[in-house]
């Protein structure tokens, strides 16, 4: 079989074109998925490069393999920043510079650029770096439950693997003597590529959908107003959390609060002040729990959180923080003028063998108890 390094040269370049308005057209459509932008401009930078590589026998050389290369690197650098981006992180335009900078110091050594082998090995060598980090980037930063983000990671350290051996063998070539590679061996060195990038386009645009999935179901468990999980998500969620201390033989608290004469702020201060008060309410839990505990808005005026590794003593001093915290910042409110307060109840389990169920209830009598006590107040049910 015939591998012919021209014709797999313009399959590269135009599944790379294709690639590139594709991803375009798509961020088009989404422009809430920025690294589809960077992407994009990778692709097509990638497609420039390969165009120069390709017709190095009508261009100068300074523009087919200097300037070619160099720009195939950057697309490498810019694909990386695309990865940050969907991560959450600010480019890095330094690694993108670094490489094709290395690369043109290279291109100045005579001995290195008169040979095709020793030029190869430089450049797949810089592609493999850039590569295994694009690799390390998807995964060091997999907290997410996101499936692609494996086969897409295996899929670039694969590319870097292939690049890696492909850098020893010019080398090897190189050092021989040998001033040209076997045109059989660029011509795998060419389909290998067209097999991966298929692959990272595939699972790039899943690994986007699975994102946008995955902000989609967290919005549907968030209360609009406060941002905490609403009631059915909470009640997963601590549920879960519950399984887990039951597992390990660990205690658990559950805290319910009420906002006091919440009916009143409403009709004195208006539904805008209620709402500013829910919203503090919720601030205030938030900084006093820590970020893995599950906090939730029950309904109404009611929240709720579970602590794993708490017991009824220390459930109901972080109650009273909360409670605190609430007061505190609730006098803020309006000038001044609003004074609300919120009540507690609290109840646990010393090795979560209580379901969720009987907790809940149990905290409800311990909250309903503190209401009647006077509000204000943090009331803990009888274990």
């Amino acid at each position: 079989m015939t591998l012919d390094p021209a014709t797999l040269f313009l399959v590269l370049i135009g599944f790379c074109l294709v690639s590139g308005v594709g991803l375009g057209m798509r961020l088009h459509n989404r422009p809430g998925d920025r690294h589809l932008a960077y992407w994009s401009v990778a692709f097509l930078l990638g497609a420039l490069g390969l165009i120069g590589l390709a017709f190095r026998n009508y261009l100068p050389p300074r523009v087919s393999i200097d300037g070619a290369n160099a720009v195939a690197l950057i697309a490498f650098g810019v694909a990386w920043n695309g990865i940050r981006v969907f991560t959450g992180r600010r480019p890095n335009w330094l690694v993108v510079a670094t490489a094709p900078a290395i690369w043109l110091l290279a291109c100045q050594v005579p001995v290195i650029y008169a040979s095709q082998p020793f030029r190869t090995a430089v450049a797949s060598t810089l592609i493999t770096i850039l590569t295994l980090m694009l690799a390390q980037m998807l995964w060091s930063r997999g907290k997410e439950n996101l499936p692609a983000r494996l086969p897409l990671a295996a899929l670039c350290t694969l590319h870097a693997g292939a690049t890696m051996v492909r850098a020893i063998v010019a080398l090897v070539v190189g050092l021989d003597g040998n001033v040209d590679l076997d045109p059989l061996f660029v011509s795998l060195g060419l389909l290998e590529p067209i097999f991966v990038l298929f692959g990272v386009v595939i699972f790039g645009l899943v690994l986007t959908q699975q994102r946008r999935e995955l902000v989609l179901s967290r919005k549907a468990a968030l209360d609009g107003l406060t941002g905490l999980l609403n009631r059915g998500a909470f009640i997963e969620e601590a549920a879960g959390r519950l399984a887990e201390a039951r597992a390990d033989g660990r205690s658990a608290a559950l805290l319910v609060f009420d906002i006091d004469y919440f009916k009143e702020v409403n009709d004195s201060f208006g539904h805008a002040a209620g709402d500013r008060a829910l919203a503090a309410f919720a601030a205030a839990a938030r900084q006093v729990v820590r970020a893995s505990d599950p906090v939730g808005r029950l309904g109404g005026e009611e929240f709720a959180t579970l602590l794993v590794g708490a017991d009824r003593e220390v459930g109901a001093a972080i109650a009273e923080r909360i409670r605190a915290e609430f007061a505190r910042r609730a006098s803020l409110l309006e000038s001044g003028r609003l004074r609300v307060t919120a009540s507690a109840g609290v109840a646990a389990t010393d090795s979560g063998h209580v379901p969720l169920e009987t907790l809940m209830l149990r905290a409800d009598e311990a909250l309903y108890a503190a209401k009647r006590a006077g509000r204000d107040l943090v009331s803990h049910a009888a274990e």
